[in-house]
């Protein structure tokens, strides 16, 4: 197991050995730029599932940031100001997010799976001006309006063309162009809301520093670069995911897959379409991937069982390049391409570790 431990590093978008960005303030606009001169036409957003798949490439992702970043300050919105997003994760939840940083307010991730009683007491507490809501949380944003006095108004983040009770931000125009948000890096970026244990959730400050340093971290540690495919089941308004799947893959100029499932069926088949190098996970996902291959090993002959197991035994002591040729046939099924799992949010056994780097696939404990 090898933990990934963030330390305090130069604070700009790039690689370790890269020249600095000017100023800190400029860090989220800058990369989504920088990364849109170098892989323009490389996918950087995509969806597996759903009922408007969707897909952003560089290029893309930073010309609709710019432009609905303009377009949410035409409409009133102030630096240090907090917008509440309400929606799955999915490819417009990266858009919103960048959008919302490069105006300089601040993110407030919400959790879709929360009561409505619940959301209205964060939203009531945290005090967003603007909300961000997808189609399929429409009827819950609507209800919450009302209940919340400080929020101003709510856009959808759907295309123009999908029908929505919000007006959508692919709509917006702004008359001219504006200067980008302007905030030290000590500044708040996000502002989350977290019960910890026990308790009501309490709301916690992230900055600018915080993300960019645990962000340019995981590049330098998990050495992600463009030739990265990442499949991402977890919950951006979790700080891991949004820190390492989001940004951290970003910023290599990798590509992201969302996948709206629980169904290991489907996150394995999207795993295989998009030849995944890496995944974000929780132990619950590694112990489910486990069980199903050692269900499928029982049902082979006596002979292949005996040989799995064998291997399993001897591949320890072997280098990571034989272990994956062993057991190349597991790879394939995960696309051929498959390095490592990054797990979080729960204890993880020992025996499910051993498993997987015997499979020659390394597990990092986030």
């Amino acid at each position: 197991m090898y933990a990934i431990e963030y330390e305090k590093i130069p604070h700009h978008w790039a690689t370790p050995d890269a020249t600095p960005q000017r100023h800190v303030r400029q860090c989220f606009p800058a990369l989504i730029q920088a990364r849109a001169e170098a892989y323009g036409d490389l996918e950087a957003l995509s969806q597996f599932n759903g009922p408007n798949p969707e897909t952003f490439t560089y290029q893309e992702l930073a010309d609709q940031t710019r432009a609905c970043a303009d377009a949410l300050l035409e409409n009133g919105l102030l630096p240090n100001d907090r917008v509440a997003i309400l929606s799955e994760s999915r490819p417009r939840w990266g858009l919103a997010f960048f959008s919302i940083v490069s105006t300089g307010a601040i993110v407030l991730p919400l959790d879709p799976t929360q009561s409505e009683a619940e959301l209205t007491a964060i939203l009531t507490d945290a005090r967003p001006r603007f909300l961000l809501v997808s189609a399929q949380y429409s009827n819950l944003a609507e209800r919450l309006q009302p209940q919340v006095k400080t929020l101003d108004q709510i856009f959808s983040i759907e295309p123009e063309e999908v029908v929505a009770r919000f007006q959508s931000i692919d709509a917006l125009k702004a008359e001219r162009t504006y200067a980008r948000g302007r905030y030290l890096p000590t500044s708040p970026a996000i502002l989350s809301y977290t019960s910890g244990t026990i308790g009501k959730p309490k709301g916690v400050l992230t900055s600018y520093n915080n993300l960019i340093s645990q962000v340019n971290s995981f590049r330098r540690l998990m050495h992600n670069d463009c030739d990265t495919r990442c499949v991402s089941i977890l919950p951006l308004n979790h700080l891991f995911e949004l820190t390492t799947t989001f940004l951290g893959v970003l910023n290599g100029g990798g590509k992201v897959c969302y996948v709206n499932s629980l169904m290991p069926v489907e996150i394995v088949a999207a795993m295989k379409q998009q030849k995944v190098t890496c995944m974000i996970v929780v132990p619950l996902f590694l112990k489910l991937i486990a069980k199903s291959l050692r269900t499928e090993v029982a049902k082979k002959p006596k002979w292949k069982r005996v040989m799995f197991e064998a291997f399993l035994l001897i591949s320890p002591i072997l280098p990571i390049f034989l272990r994956r040729k062993l057991f190349q046939q597991v790879h394939f099924r995960f696309g051929g391409a498959l390095k490592y799992f990054v797990c979080g949010g729960a204890p993880l056994d020992i025996k499910l570790i051993r498993f997987f780097e015997a499979l020659g696939i390394r597990i990092y404990q986030g």
